[in-house]
């Protein structure tokens, strides 16, 4: 730490921030946290936490910032009678800039735990916050975060999470940098039955220049693997991508993710997952961007009788520019599949989509869709899908868009004998802003899974994608992304995801923007002999504003437990973030 005050200057600006965990004999857990930038401007954060007797825990965070721009913080955390829970946290900053920060945690009778943030930031720039965490009957887990950035520029994100047969691991992670050079981080681990691994990261910089990315992956019953990955990038130069995976034999899941960006300013993202047999999966998603550019948009699935799968889907932009969406899909009789979606907006630039798909007989899967939008602008769209003889899946999409900007899509999937999935997508977008890509899945010997996405946006705003996957004796999973975008501002995204011996997982993420603006991500995750489990991850903002965050968590032999995390942004405003945490012989 010597080298962090190496000059006077850097005394006066930097943030050191210290977290040690120690849980002692079983019972005793004690948490400090400090946080200090110097010369007038200091911040201090002081947590700590107390187990007494296997039952109290207390905790306690203050902190102040100095010089008429106070900002206080306090957290209270008590246990009592070893079942309720309650947390509170209010943080205020004076001086017509208040941000209040509530958080209250309650678990009642030893099943329920309720949690609740509330975040506000005075004067038409409101930041809110809200998550509530409800656990029903010792089984269900449900998670609730709602963040709103008031006039006109909401953002709100919604999760949902619901723990089954209480063997779920569950990681949060969202990080966010104001000022329009918004960073936003999300990930979420999930292991389900001791088998199941997702994750889930989004990454979004502000102004005009969004990078959002998205990765799931999904392994169940030590046989599936899923993987979703989407980027985009807005101001009239919009990237789409879908990827749906489906996985018959009465274990189906199906994802389905649709991002729309309207006239540059609406972004609407859907997420289906459904897992047939009577298990159901409900996932409901409202997003509302205010004053007459609203977005809204309901989404609602249900599952009935171990048969029935119904869902509604209705989006509405208010004044004069509506946009109507309507989805129902409806599986009768275990054998029927009837989906039709509708979409009109009004006013002279209508956009209508019909999509129809109807499985009939068990064996075949018709589906049909065309998208035109009126005024020489037209963008047709036809998907078509065909199961015959129950081996041959062939599906075809076709995507155009007139007047010398054309947008040309083609995907073809073919299930061949039964073993074989070849998937082909190419994207062309004319006229210097070419945007290509290309994906093939290929599934051999009912073993190998092997998927390769290209894409690229060609005149030195290149974004190159590539991913591959591959399942080799049933058993072991490698997947590699890499992200290029050319001429200064390059972003390149490494994921490498390997299971083998059906036991170890590894994954590991590197996102780079070069020249000045330089975001390094490297995630690590590894899983061996069923028992360790390490995760790394690196963030570094290159020029003055360089952000670096590690991550490492390790767990040895089921006992140890170590996390590391490193934050620090360069040149004078610094901020440094530092958690240790270790659990030694099941004890420490």
């Amino acid at each position: 730490m010597g080298s962090l005050y190496s000059t006077k200057q850097e005394v006066q600006v930097f943030m050191i921030r210290y977290t040690k965990h120690v849980e002692a004999r079983g019972k005793c857990t004690r948490q400090y946290t400090k946080h200090v930038k110097a010369r007038g401007k200091c911040t201090r954060h002081y947590t700590k936490h107390v187990k007494a007797r296997g039952k109290c825990t207390r905790q306690y965070t203050k902190h102040v910032k100095v010089r008429g721009k106070c900002t206080r913080h306090y957290t209270k955390h008590v246990k009592a009678r070893g079942k309720c829970t309650r947390h509170y946290t209010k943080h205020v900053k004076a001086r017509g800039k208040c941000t209040r920060h509530y958080t209250k945690h309650v678990k009642a009778r030893g099943k329920c735990t309720r949690h609740y943030t509330k975040h506000v930031e005075a004067k038409g720039k409101c930041t809110r916050q809200y998550t509530k965490h409800v656990k029903a009957r010792g089984k269900c887990t449900r998670q609730y975060t709602k963040h709103v950035k008031a006039k006109g520029k909401c953002t709100r994100q919604y999760t949902k999470h619901v723990k089954a047969k209480g063997k779920c691991t569950r990681q949060y992670t969202k990080h966010v940098k104001a000022r329009g050079k918004c960073t936003r981080q999300y990930t979420k681990h999930v292991k389900v039955k001791g088998k199941c691994t997702r994750q889930y990261t989004k990454h979004v910089k502000a102004r005009g220049k969004y990078t959002r990315q998205y990765t799931k992956h999904v392994k169940a019953k030590g046989k599936c693997t899923r993987q979703y990955t989407k980027h985009v990038k807005v101001r009239g130069k919009c990237t789409r991508q879908y990827t749906k995976h489906v996985k018959a034999k009465g274990k189906c899941t199906r994802q389905y993710t649709k991002h729309v960006e309207a006239r540059g300013k609406c972004t609407r993202q859907y997420t289906k997952h459904v897992e047939a047999k009577g298990k159901c999966t409900r996932q409901y998603t409202k997003h509302v961007k205010a004053r007459g550019k609203c977005t809204r948009q309901y989404t609602k699935h249900v599952k009935a009788r171990g048969k029935c799968t119904r869902q509604y889907t209705k989006h509405v932009k208010a004044r004069g520019k509506c946009t109507r969406q309507n989805t129902k899909h409806v599986k009768a009789r275990g054998k029927c599949t009837r989906q039709y979606t509708k979409h009109v907006k009004a006013r002279g630039k209508c956009t209508r989509q019909y999509t129809k798909h109807v499985k009939a007989k068990g064996k075949c899967t018709r589906q049909y869709t065309k998208h035109v939008k009126a005024k020489g602008k037209c963008t047709r769209q036809y998907t078509k899908h065909v199961k015959a003889r129950g081996k041959c899946t062939r599906q075809y999409t076709k995507h155009v868009k007139a007047r010398g900007k054309y947008t040309r899509q083609y995907t073809k999937h073919v299930k061949v004998r039964g073993k074989c999935t070849r998937h082909y997508t190419k994207h062309v977008k004319a006229k210097g802003k070419c945007t290509r890509q290309y994906t093939k899945h290929v599934k051999a010997r009912g073993k190998c899974t092997r998927q390769n996405t290209k894409h690229v946006e060609a005149r030195g705003k290149c974004t190159r994608q590539y991913t591959k996957h591959v399942k080799a004796r049933g058993k072991c999973t490698r997947q590699y992304t890499k992200h290029v975008e050319a001429r200064g501002k390059c972003t390149r995204q490494y994921t490498k995801h390997v299971e083998a011996r059906g036991k170890c997982t590894r994954q590991y993420t590197k996102h780079v923007e070069a020249k000045g603006k330089c975001t390094r991500q490297y995630t690590k995750h590894v899983e061996a002999k069923g028992k360790c489990t390490r995760q790394y991850t690196k963030h570094v903002k290159a020029k003055g504003k360089c952000t670096r965050q590690y991550t490492k968590h390790v767990e040895a032999k089921g006992k140890c437990t170590r996390q590391y995390t490193k934050h620090v942004e360069a040149k004078g405003k610094c901020t440094r973030h530092y958690t240790k945490h270790v659990k030694a012989k099941g004890k420490c």
